[in-house]
């Protein structure tokens, strides 16, 4: 199993299936796809399951709703399936970076 994250989200027109390729040629044979964001439309295309319930994360930035407890769901997730996470907040304002460093550009 692979597990890791990467960026491969761009602002701008993206080719769909460009994209794609480049998930499978950087996860190889990946058992579970994260797309840290709203991109779960690679999971269809690339028929990878996400590792978690929260296929979108929106729910989990707004107050009132995230909890430890879904927090937590989602951490305990990721632990076991050790997805390819892909993040996609370079192609979406309203997704908060994975690294903490590309939070304070």
């Amino acid at each position: 199993m692979f597990g890791g994250v990467v960026r491969l989200m761009t602002t701008g027109p993206r080719d769909a299936g460009a994209i794609a390729q480049e998930i499978v040629s950087v996860g190889g044979e990946t058992e579970a796809l994260l797309m840290w964001g709203a991109e779960s439309a690679f999971n269809f295309l690339l028929d990878i399951p996400a590792p978690t319930r929260y296929v979108y994360q929106y729910p989990l930035y707004t107050c009132g709703y995230t909890s430890g407890e879904r927090l937590g769901e989602l951490a305990m997730d990721i632990r076991e399936s050790l997805p390819l996470i892909v993040d996609t907040s370079s192609s979406n304002a309203l997704v908060p970076p994975i690294d903490s460093g590309e939070r304070a550009v």
